[in-house]
């Protein structure tokens, strides 16, 4: 498939997309690849998605059930947290999370990120987290068992 533009799309299953997916509501769920960006002014994602361009959205939902990778996030209210699922038998065998270049957002609440560089205002870095870098404007909190390497306010 080429660019999808859709008032509300919904994904169950698995899909591939070879160009840019657009819409006003985007529901991932299941296994979905996009070879170009995702835009949309809310996107919820349950299952596995590997985006090669940016995911941008005013809100960002996502729940990663395996290894998810995004080269870039960019959104107003941008939450990844873990999801509690049949397959949780399956998580000591499997990684589970999100792999991402970099995040841009405002309220940013992260569980099981591994990320470059994570820019918000409002940052909150939670449990099984690897963050090389977050700037952050307002306020900036972290589990005890993440890993930041570097922290500062901008």
């Amino acid at each position: 498939m080429d660019d999808v533009l859709a008032e509300n799309l919904h994904v169950s299953g698995n899909a591939k997309f070879g160009g840019k997916v657009k819409g006003t509501e985007i529901l991932l769920e299941g296994n979905v690849s996009v070879a170009g960006d995702c835009e949309a002014e809310e996107i919820n994602i349950h299952g596995t998605v590997k985006m090669e361009g940016e995911l941008n959205a005013e809100k960002i939902e996502m729940n990663p059930l395996w290894r998810c990778f995004i080269r870039e996030m960019d959104g107003q209210q941008i939450t990844v947290k873990k999801v509690n699922s049949i397959s949780s038998w399956l998580k000591p065998f499997t990684p589970t999370g999100l792999t991402v270049d970099s995040i841009e957002g405002d309220d940013i609440v992260l569980e099981m990120t591994t990320a470059k560089v994570v820019r918000g205002a409002r940052v909150k870095i939670g449990p099984k987290c690897e963050i090389d870098l977050v700037e952050y404007k307002d306020t900036f909190g972290k589990d005890s068992s993440a890993v930041v390497k570097e922290y500062r306010k901008i």
